[in-house]
């Protein structure tokens, strides 16, 4: 069975047919760079940085171009309320965005075309959509004419006639109808503008992607994504400028759409204020962590961002990480002489590893469902662990080549998925205070313990005493020095739960993460907070 997808554009699953023969061409909507991107946008590029892992892991060769939109309104906005120009804050926010998606292991795109490099591109077609009459100036602005284009809607299922008449769109003066979209906006003062022949001004949003797309990848190329906000204007516009700009049809041959991640099932808006940047979620988490929470739901369907959901892909991580750490452990017992047979619990694994294969594939054919695939993996590993952890167990050395090969599908099926499970990440993680061990006979653990615990109630305090000065005073260097290990923890806690009460639960989160990081664990319950050595 070959990839299936659900394309937008039919609204049904359909057999993945690329243009080219071992070629995969995808377009992916990339950021507006006016801010740092919130978990939404992360998510969404984590879902096409999934897939296309998983075209190369089928032997495809993929070309993947992601834009850089460096003038659009939300730019020049920001650059007023930052005071800066919009090229600065294009200029600030681009290489912030770069840092979060390799944090987050994504694969750089092949071509990362900016709006601004591309206006001679978009006035030529701006120039053939005037000429052909699906476009019209208007106080130095150009609009494209829907109601020219009489497949208008196709990819949202929008009825064209309905949108004409029931004029829901706002009103702008210089419109023949209020749903006709910008192509070239009219200069206005202290904006950045470019000369054309029917004025100065900068282009409008949606023009800028089908420029790029078709320069790069030409028309008809395989896959377009972004998410499911985006189906409606801006991808319906971009389907109608593309092909009246050509005279030919498709624009694109697969339209991936991913769903959205609500703030505990509310959608981020402005408006709620409940916008959480990637950034500080990758200050809380591992970013592994952030990719199960993506990939534990389909990408069609909405993820719901929660302490308690990361908390539990938090958990889902460490038990995979844990996994190739006992493996790690037993492949390096002395081997000892078969007994002629292998365990039964052991030689089940071998039909395991092989089945683990083909589900996986099978679950990602099926419209890249990660959820499915996840789900094997814990599955194996869970076996794995109960072997492993036998008492009857033996390291033979057909055993031994059944737990190499074990771990070598874990870590290659979980890389297709973009998480990171290496022997650098695992002995990291194994490195924390439960795995420390005497140095030179003079430091003991506890000792170890309290100077790590040291070091991180000075990095909390320089938070703390600017957000909670009266509170933050017993967190001070001078005084943390005094305390014993357990009073420590105590004070450290007290100021988690100050901010638990401000409802800073970044701040809060934060004190979790780097309390685990040395091997302590907390419980939030009705009685306090609980915590322990883990």
């Amino acid at each position: 069975m070959g990839i299936k997808i659900f394309n937008t554009l039919t609204g049904k699953k359909e057999e993945f047919i690329p243009r080219e023969e071992g070629m995969v061409y995808m377009y992916v909507c990339g950021p507006t760079v006016y801010n740092h991107i919130h978990i939404g946008n992360a998510h969404s590029y984590l879902v096409f940085d999934v897939i296309k892992r998983y075209l190369i892991y089928k032997g495809y060769k993929v070309i993947h171009v992601q834009n850089i939109t460096d003038i659009e309104d939300r730019i020049i906005n920001q650059s007023i309320e930052e005071n800066l120009s919009a090229t600065d804050i294009s200029r600030k926010y681009e290489p912030a965005f770069w840092k979060v998606s390799d944090m987050l292991n994504i694969l750089r795109p092949d071509f990362s075309p900016k709006a601004t490099e591309h206006i001679d591109e978009m006035i030529e077609m701006i120039k053939v959509l005037i000429d052909k009459e699906y476009a019209y100036v208007s106080n130095g602005s150009v609009y494209f004419a829907i109601e020219k284009f009489k497949s208008y809607g196709k990819l949202s299922k929008k009825n064209i006639t309905e949108l004409i008449e029931g004029k829901r769109a706002r009103v702008v003066k210089g419109k023949r109808n209020p749903y006709d979209f910008a192509l070239w906006k009219a200069s206005k003062p202290g904006e950045p503008k470019w000369n054309t022949p029917w004025g100065e001004g900068r282009p409008g949003w949606h023009i800028e992607c089908s420029a790029m797309s078709l320069n790069y990848l030409d028309m008809g190329f395989d896959i377009h994504g972004g998410g499911k906000d985006l189906i409606f204007p801006h991808h319906e516009n971009e389907i109608a400028q593309s092909e009246a700009y050509t005279g030919s049809e498709p624009f694109v041959r697969y339209w991936i759409h991913n769903g959205f991640v609500n703030i505990d099932k509310v959608k981020m808006s402005k408006s709620l204020r409940n916008w959480v940047f990637a950034k500080d979620v990758l200050e809380m988490y591992d970013p592994n962590v952030v990719r199960i929470m993506s990939l534990n739901t389909h990408y069609r369907n909405d993820v719901d961002y929660t302490p308690k959901v990361l908390e539990a892909c938090n958990q889902a991580h460490e038990k995979l990480l844990n996994t190739i750490h006992d493996i790690n452990i037993t492949l390096s017992q002395e081997e000892q002489k078969s007994e002629g047979s292998l365990l039964n619990e052991i030689s089940h694994l071998e039909e395991e590893i092989s089945n683990l294969r083909t589900n996986f594939e099978d679950a990602m054919d099926d419209d890249f469902n990660t959820a499915r695939a996840l789900s094997y993996i814990f599955k194996f590993s869970r076996e794995l662990n109960k072997v492993v952890h036998l008492q009857s167990f033996k390291l033979t050395p057909e055993i031994k080549q059944i737990l190499i090969n074990a771990k070598s599908i874990i870590i290659e099926l979980t890389s297709v998925l973009g998480l990171d499970l290496s022997d650098k990440k695992i002995n990291k993680i194994a490195g924390t205070i439960k795995g420390v061990s005497k140095v030179n006979g003079s430091l003991t653990i506890k000792k170890k313990l309290e100077d790590e615990l040291n070091n991180i109630a000075s990095k909390i305090y320089e938070k703390a005493v600017k957000l909670y000065p009266q509170d933050a005073t017993k967190l001070s260097p001078s005084n943390i020095s005094k305390l014993n290990l357990e009073d420590s923890i105590e004070v450290i806690l007290s100021l988690r739960s100050k901010a638990r009460e401000k409802k800073n639960w970044v701040f809060a989160d934060n004190i979790r993460k780097k309390l685990k990081e040395i091997g302590i664990s907390i419980k939030d319950t009705p009685s306090g907070t609980k915590w322990r050595f883990s």
